[in-house]
């Protein structure tokens, strides 16, 4: 009988599993960008999208300013800690000339360039002078502007004119006059508009790289944007660039630093978050530099998310070219009219509120705390919305009744378009207003932007220097960088101030205060009802540097600070080295990458070998 039960027993098991369902078909595995290399001499990174140039005297630390500094070698350059090193200089040294104008002469190493020719002083020259053609506008030209003539041979000055004619705009400043000399092959001399006890680190940023003649004049449009005529040298050469998916460099054996590995660098090039995140994931991405909201938490708990903070703010501007943007009232209210709390709330958990342009961690050297904390233009009132309210009704638009539509302007990033959604909310629910978004890949917003057929811009400002100069530059009416086409004598006059006041006021002698009020109370001067204040020029640097923020954010309200930069970056594990400056570059000359051992599940079995293409063991 038990023979028989467990023949009958056995049988059933056998039509069991006969008539069980068959398994269920894997889940695909998440789609990642398809762009990374499989490959023991590559690691792969991410810094964002297609960037619109590799050539120094145009990119930007957002827009393709990482990758300049891998192919390109300043004078000095960004070292493993986010700090300037000598690089092309091996040496220099400081003096004053007979107008008490800082001078530096630096002596350069031997050095050449991808094509073989050496790198001469005669470079750098040509760089610099290229940056600041006044016949070809550069976003960066302003950089370098402590360089002795720069801002009046790249902006020209303007010369008043007679009496019932306009003023002329003239450039007297020839290009020979501006302070940058080649000695000789190897020696090149910078004379300074002033003290700048920055210009070092200022040396290591993409505006400042040398360029070879030949292959900019040959090729003026395209030099960048192929390998086979982007002659650079600096730690990597351009290997391949192909647009929209990744760009390849390979490390110079003939740099000081070509004896490192990895060989190569692939930089995927996309800005879609999830496709970089499930890179990131499977392993095919080392180094990350967004990822979608919902897996924060997931990377939180590997310990593999850090955030980066940036120097720089996140703005919108407005085109003020365009009625009804020619207003500052009509500004002033869309400005005020942000709850920026809110945005930071609903757009990212990582955004801290702006209130001005200069971002947290930039000093106010005569205060000695954050300049942004000392006198902000902007405060979170509860009192902005029904001021913002009253200016748009003074404006002739009451409830947004005739308010044209705003056409809006962006990258297609979809952090970007998360956060223009919301102020298009609050706008139509606080003002009246409506506003139309416009999402263009990168390339077709820089060009976009660089027009007028727009409204409103997504903008924004990651410091060329650790000061809050920079944060202010760029606004005068001929600035290449100035996209929407903003004027303001006031503005004009304060930049022009702070280039010689003092970083702390002048001692004066004693009763010289009394003597200068009692002066000024007997000019007589009566200023006509309803007129605008006389400006009045603060007596240090910083007190003129808030005042123009003041203006540009307050009272012409040119711009639209919305919150402070703080970069979400991803680290696999076993991989080390990045460098990182505030002011947003990123370099992986000296990155180290250790593949971790697999886990003990995962392991091949005894006797069998895990081997990636052409037999390298991955």
């Amino acid at each position: 009988m038990k023979r028989f039960l467990a023949a009958a027993l056995g049988a059933l098991l056998i039509l069991s599993a006969c008539s069980a369902p068959p398994p269920p078909e894997p889940e695909p595995e998440p789609q990642g960008t398809g762009h990374t290399l499989d490959d023991a001499l590559t690691v792969n990174l991410h810094l964002g999208g297609e960037p619109s140039t590799l050539d120094p005297a145009l990119v930007t630390a957002g827009d393709g300013g990482s990758y300049v500094l891998h192919l390109f070698d300043g004078l000095t350059a960004l070292g493993w800690d986010g700090k300037a090193a000598p690089a092309m200089a091996e040496s220099w040294e400081t003096e004053e000339d007979d107008n008490g104008l800082p001078v530096y002469t630096f002596t350069l190493r031997e050095r050449s360039w991808s094509d073989g020719t050496p790198v001469t002083a005669e470079d750098f020259v040509y760089a610099w002078l290229r940056v600041l053609d006044p016949e070809h506008p550069t976003p960066n030209a302003y950089q370098l502007y402590p360089v002795h003539n720069a801002q009046r041979y790249h902006e020209g000055v303007l010369t008043p004119g007679a009496e019932g004619e306009e003023d002329k705009l003239e450039f007297p400043v020839k290009a020979e006059e501006v302070g940058v000399e080649a000695v000789d092959e190897k020696t090149l001399k910078v004379t300074l508009e002033g003290p700048c006890p920055d210009f070092i680190e200022l040396l290591a940023l993409p505006a400042w790289c040398p360029v070879q003649k030949a292959a900019v004049e040959q090729n003026p449009d395209t030099w960048s944007q192929s390998p086979a005529t982007c002659v650079s040298n600096g730690a990597f050469f351009l290997r391949e660039w192909n647009h929209d998916q990744n760009l390849v460099l390979l490390r110079n054996d003939q740099h000081p630093d070509g004896g490192l590995e990895p060989a190569f660098l692939n930089f995927v090039l996309s800005e879609d978050p999830e496709a970089v995140w499930n890179d990131f994931t499977a392993g095919r991405l080392q180094y990350a530099s967004f990822l979608p909201t919902l897996d924060r938490p997931q990377a939180e708990e590997d310990g593999r998310l850090a955030l980066q903070p940036r120097a720089g703010v996140y703005s919108y501007l407005f085109n003020t070219r365009k009625a009804p943007f020619d207003d500052a009232r009509v500004r002033r209210a869309v400005s005020l009219a942000i709850d920026r709390e809110a945005l930071a709330q609903a757009a990212g958990v990582d955004l801290v509120p702006a209130y001005g342009l200069v971002p947290h961690g930039i000093a106010d050297t005569r205060e000695r705390k954050d300049f942004c904390q000392v006198d902000s233009p902007l405060q979170a009132r509860p009192s902005n919305l029904e001021e913002a309210q009253r200016l748009l009704k003074e404006a002739g638009y009451p409830g947004g009744e005739g308010f044209p539509q705003i056409r809006f302007i962006t990258n297609d990033s979809p952090a970007h378009l998360a956060a223009a959604e919301v102020i298009r909310q609050q706008l139509a629910e606080k003002l009246g207003i409506d506003m139309a978004i416009s999402a263009l890949s990168t390339r077709d917003f820089q060009t976009a932007r660089a027009g007028e057929d727009w409204d409103l811009a997504r903008s924004g400002s990651v410091g060329s220097r650790l000061d809050p100069a920079p944060y202010l530059l760029g606004w005068t009416a001929v600035s290449a960088a100035n996209y929407g086409g903003f004027q303001s004598e006031d503005y004009d006059k304060l930049l022009a101030a702070s280039y010689d006041a003092p970083e702390v006021p002048p001692e004066k002698e004693e009763g010289e205060e009394d003597s200068l009020a009692g002066s000024e109370s007997q000019t007589g001067t009566v200023q006509e009802e309803g007129a605008e204040p006389p400006l009045v020029i603060p007596e240090t640097r910083m007190e003129i540097l808030h005042a123009m923020e003041k203006l540009l954010v307050a009272q012409e309200a040119a711009v639209i600070p919305l919150w402070q930069y703080q970069e979400p970056v991803l680290t696999a594990k076993g991989f080390s080295g990045a460098g990182m400056s505030p002011l947003g570059y990123r370099v992986f000359t000296w990155a180290e990458w250790t593949p971790p051992a697999p886990e003990a599940d995962d392991a091949a079995p005894e006797g069998s070998s895990q081997e990636g293409p052409g037999g390298m063991a991955r």
